[in-house]
C-alpha cells in the first residue's frame, strides 16, 4: 500500500512539473507583460496590506501595552500568512493547478496540513488572548485545572508557574476553549478567604473580631480603605445547628496559598485559646462540638 502511494505521488509530481513547464512555454510576449503587470500589482497590494496590518498592530500595542517581543511575533506571523496567500494568488494567475500541487505533496502534505492547522489554531488563539487581555503576565489564574502565576504569554503557549514551583505550558488553543478564572486582573494583589464553622451558641461577633485581629496584625495582609476586610456569616442547614463565618482579605497573589494557610492556622489557634466550640459533622450525621 505504501509503495503504491509513493508511485502515485511520483506520478503526480511529474504531471505537476510538466504542467508548470507547459504553462511557462505557452506564454507569449504580450501575455508575459500582462501577467508580469498583474504580479506586480498583486505584490504591491499585499505589501501595502502588510504595512497597514503592521501599523494597526503598533497602535494596538500602544493602547494595550503589549510587549514588543510579542508584537514582533504577530508581525512575522502576518507576514508569512500574507506571503503565502500572495504566492497562491500568483500561481493561480499563471494557470497552475493548485489542487494538483496539494495532491503531489501526498502523505507529507497531509502531515504538514495537520501540523499547520494546530499551529494556526494556537497562533490565532494567542492573538486573541493578547489583544483581549483576558489575563496578563503576573496574574494569578486558574486555567485548564492549573492554578498559579502567569509567567509568559507567547503566540503559541501560555506558561504558568504553579505555587509548587512547577512550570506548566498550555497551548493557547486549549486556553480559549476552557474556563479562565483570573483572580487579579492586572494587579499583583488578589482576594483570598478562610472560613470556620462554630457552634450555633457561640457569639459570632466575638469570633469575627478574633479573626479580624489576626488579619490586621499579619504583615502580609493588606488592610486599608481600598482593601477592607469583609465577612460572610451564614447559618448552616437547620439539622446541623451551626454557623459558618468566612473572612475575605487581600494579599500578594504570588504568596496567596502560604499566607492563607498561615492566617487559618493563627485564627484556629486564637479561637481555641478563647475556648470557642467548633462545629463538625459526626459520622451519624448528628452535629458534634468540641
Amino acid at each position: 500500500m505504501y509503495k503504491s502511494d509513493t508511485i502515485q505521488q511520483g506520478i503526480n509530481q511529474t504531471i505537476l512539473y510538466d504542467e508548470i513547464l507547459n504553462t511557462i512555454s505557452n506564454i507569449d510576449l504580450i501575455n508575459l507583460i500582462i501577467i508580469s503587470g498583474q504580479i506586480l500589482v498583486i505584490g504591491a497590494a499585499f505589501l501595502l496590506l502588510t504595512n497597514a496590518i503592521n501599523s494597526l498592530i503598533d497602535k494596538v500595542q500602544e493602547r494595550r501595552e503589549i510587549e514588543q517581543r510579542v508584537t514582533r511575533q504577530i508581525k512575522l506571523f502576518s507576514k508569512y500568512v500574507m506571503g503565502t496567500i500572495g504566492l497562491l494568488t500568483i500561481l493561480g494567475i499563471l494557470g497552475i493547478n493548485l489542487t494538483l500541487i496539494a495532491t503531489s505533496l501526498g502523505i507529507a502534505g497531509i502531515a504538514v496540513g495537520f501540523a499547520a492547522r494546530d499551529l494556526l489554531s494556537n497562533l490565532l488563539s494567542g492573538v486573541f488572548i493578547l489583544f483581549d487581555r483576558t489575563y496578563q503576565v503576573n496574574d494569578a489564574v486558574l486555567i485548564h485545572n492549573t492554578y498559579g502565576i502567569v509567567r509568559l504569554i507567547t503566540l503559541r503557549n501560555t506558561e504558568i508557574k504553579t505555587f509548587e514551583g512547577n512550570i506548566v505550558v498550555i497551548p493557547n488553543s486549549k486556553v480559549v476553549d476552557d474556563k479562565i478564572i483570573n483572580m487579579t486582573s492586572g494587579s499583583s494583589l488578589m482576594l483570598s478567604s478562610i472560613s470556620v464553622r462554630v457552634s450555633f451558641d457561640e457569639d459570632y461577633k466575638q469570633i469575627k473580631e478574633i479573626m479580624r485581629n489576626v488579619a490586621e496584625n499579619h504583615d502580609d495582609v493588606m488592610v486599608n480603605e481600598f482593601n477592607p476586610l469583609k465577612f460572610r456569616v451564614e447559618e448552616l442547614e437547620e439539622r446541623l445547628q451551626g454557623v459558618e463565618i468566612e473572612m475575605y482579605f487581600t494579599v500578594q497573589a504570588i504568596n496567596e496559598p502560604w499566607i492563607k494557610g498561615d492566617i487559618f492556622e493563627k485564627v484556629i489557634s486564637s479561637l481555641m485559646e478563647n475556648e470557642v466550640k467548633f462545629h463538625r459533622q459526626a459520622p451519624n450525621n448528628e452535629p458534634s462540638y468540641g
